[in-house]
């Protein structure tokens, strides 16, 4: 009876062994789901909280899931093109970490843990990277001599089944993991491509968002010098002034001019974001178009000249201009219709900093609006100054018709209509008769040279 009793006690102590074994698993079990749990919601709050800064991201990925899963140090790669850039490390050697961000991989071995992953788009565990093929690979031997690595896991990051990353972890002895630790490094890869998605999608969301509030900017101002082009009438300078204005401020620019073509010269007829003395320094020299300005080339070339740095352009000469105005990367827009040049628009940065293609096409539509202004007003000064001619014409008749025998009133008359209609401050009438010619009328002059022109 004793040894019967003692073989169940021993059972009872066997049996407890194998509870207290099952119970010490089982808690190991959990606290490591419980932990892994934690790191992922770590993961995924970093994710929301930093959706376009991924790197907060990526070192929270690499720490959690080298301590995770028993490793010494931890690399995440991105893909460029057929390159992989080092994008952050953990508990990496300093001069193993200084070669990665030195050297990007280009074309990576398909004998190495990148090129396999790259081709089969599969997870690559490696026991001994020691024992493996030998093969002067260059990231593999500063892998194994700068780092001392043994065993490998390396996991894709994957998006729309294509790699845009690896996460690797590695130990510096021979110890394989496990498939619960390579099942977590796939949830922290599959983590890692989420952020970078969202990234993306976040940049090209904010991108439309911007390209939509910059076109719809566009056509407000667009619009709106369009109705100042239809409200002013003749008065052609406050148009030219908004259009300079708004082109120079739309493209970012630090100064905008608007240049007439008169005489065979650009005389300034606009300006923004300019001081009053490099104004009248401009105005003051009016330029013939020569191959030594921006505004003289685009001139001469009747086409859109961009320069991104007049400073250091070998044919650009005008220096003083430059020094006074402190003119960088220029952009020259020639005011054309039908092969006529009616002007220039001429932006300038005072940094180095060239125009994009749309600000390019917005100061072009904004030329073709300053030609449009300058043919209206020139129409309607001819319109207008033909209805001053009739006007000033039939009130002459009606001064001949009311004073039949005295011409003096009508000389009178011509001369007052041809003074007001030329703009002229002083001038005479005379008339020949047969002997001398002698003034009939006078306008302006002093009284002893009009009384010598009565005499004739």
């Amino acid at each position: 009876m004793t040894a019967t009793l003692e073989a169940t006690l021993a059972d009872l102590r066997h049996a407890n062994a194998e509870l207290q074994k099952k119970l010490r698993e089982f808690r190991a079990e959990r606290d490591q789901a419980q932990a892994q749990q934690t790191a992922s919601a770590e993961v995924l709050r970093i994710i929301a909280s930093s959706p376009k800064d991924l790197q907060p991201v990526f070192e929270s990925i690499l720490a959690n899931a080298t301590a995770l899963c028993d490793a010494k140090f931890g690399n995440l790669w991105l893909r460029e093109g057929s390159a992989f850039r080092i994008a952050a490390t953990h508990g990496a050697p300093p001069e193993y970490e200084d070669y990665l961000r030195r050297e990007p991989v280009v074309h990576p071995d398909p004998r190495t843990g990148l090129g396999q992953i790259l081709k089969t788009k599969k997870t690559v565990h490696v026991a001994d990277m020691t024992s493996a093929e030998t093969f002067k690979d260059p990231v593999r031997l500063a892998t194994i001599e700068l780092a001392h690595a043994r065993t490998l896991v390396g996991v894709p990051m994957l998006s729309d089944n294509e790699v845009v990353g690896v996460l690797g972890i590695y130990r510096q002895e021979v110890r394989p993991f496990s498939d619960k630790q390579i099942d977590l490094v796939t949830s922290f890869a599959s983590q890692a491509a989420i952020a970078i998605e969202n990234a993306r999608l976040l940049r090209e969301l904010r991108q439309r968002t911007g390209d939509l509030q910059e076109s719809l900017e566009y056509q407000i101002a667009t619009s709106d010098v369009l109705k100042v082009i239809s409200r002013t009438d003749l008065a052609l300078q406050p148009v030219l002034e908004t259009l300079v204005e708004t082109a120079t401020r739309l493209c970012k620019a630090d100064h905008g001019y608007v240049f007439r073509h008169l005489e065979g010269r650009h005389h300034l007829a606009a300006a923004f974001g300019v001081t009053p003395e490099y104004r009248e320094f401009v105005s003051q020299n009016p330029f013939v178009p020569d191959r030594g300005t921006l505004s003289g080339r685009t001139a001469l070339e009747r086409r859109i000249v961009h320069i991104e740095d007049v400073a250091n352009d070998p044919e650009y000469t005008w220096s003083e201009a430059q020094k006074r105005g402190n003119l960088h990367t220029g952009l020259g827009v020639p005011l054309l219709r039908d092969n006529i040049l009616f002007g220039l628009l001429v932006l300038y940065r005072s940094r180095v900093e060239r125009f994009s293609d749309k600000q390019i096409q917005l100061v072009s539509t904004f030329a073709d609006q300053a030609v449009i202004a300058i043919e209206n007003a020139r129409l309607i000064a001819e319109q207008r100054e033909a209805l001053e001619q009739q006007t000033a014409t039939a009130e002459v008749l009606q001064v001949i018709n009311s004073s039949p025998g005295d011409l003096v009133p009508v000389f009178d008359a011509i001369l007052e209509k041809a003074h007001r209609l030329c703009d002229a401050p002083c001038g005479s009438l005379q008339i020949y008769d047969r002997e001398h010619i002698r003034a009939v009328a006078v306008r302006g002059l002093p009284e002893p040279f009009a009384a010598i022109l009565r005499q004739g």
